[in-house]
């Protein structure tokens, strides 16, 4: 039995399209176990400590002088917020870092002559806390970022 050209160039057509929608699943399954493991991949970096081994011998005022090395702000609070983001990137907790500035900050002992250790202690937690979100965003946003950048599910189903 011989086919009409029109049922050839139709039965040509079906195959083609059913070898692209075969195609286009495996593209789309291919794109959710990236996907997938992308977010494995940061659930994971979400849980994992990171522990800072330091020198028995390493200051809070040691450790001042190298996190604020370079560093430089038009007021001094931006000094301070630095000195922050840059204990806590390198692995110190919250705590540490309000050590840091307590032990040598310039703005923190200025409060701590006029105000009081109180008030001293009160400016270091909150540099550490916006330091700590100012981070937190900039992480979330570089996430979303990659979110937006990788395929979503619905967006590759294809009708038959």
């Amino acid at each position: 039995m011989s086919l009409k050209p029109e049922e050839d160039i139709s039965s040509v057509q079906q195959d083609v399209d059913e070898v692209l929608i075969e195609e286009a699943k495996a593209i789309q399954s291919v794109a959710h176990a990236i996907f997938h493991t992308g977010m494995d991949l940061l659930n994971r970096q979400k849980s994992s400590k990171i522990t800072v081994a330091i020198d028995k011998n390493t200051s809070e005022r040691d450790l001042w002088n190298k996190y604020s090395k370079d560093v430089f702000g038009r007021v001094p609070a931006e000094k301070t917020l630095a000195v922050a983001k840059n204990a806590l990137r390198d692995g110190h907790s919250k705590e540490m870092a309000v050590k840091i500035i307590l032990s040598a900050d310039p703005q923190s002992e200025q409060i701590k002559q006029k105000q009081g250790q109180q008030k001293a202690q009160q400016y270091a937690e909150l540099a550490v806390r916006a330091a700590y979100r100012k981070d937190l965003v900039a992480k979330q946003s570089k996430q979303s970022q990659k979110q937006q950048q990788l395929p979503q599910g619905k967006d590759f189903e294809l009708e038959r």
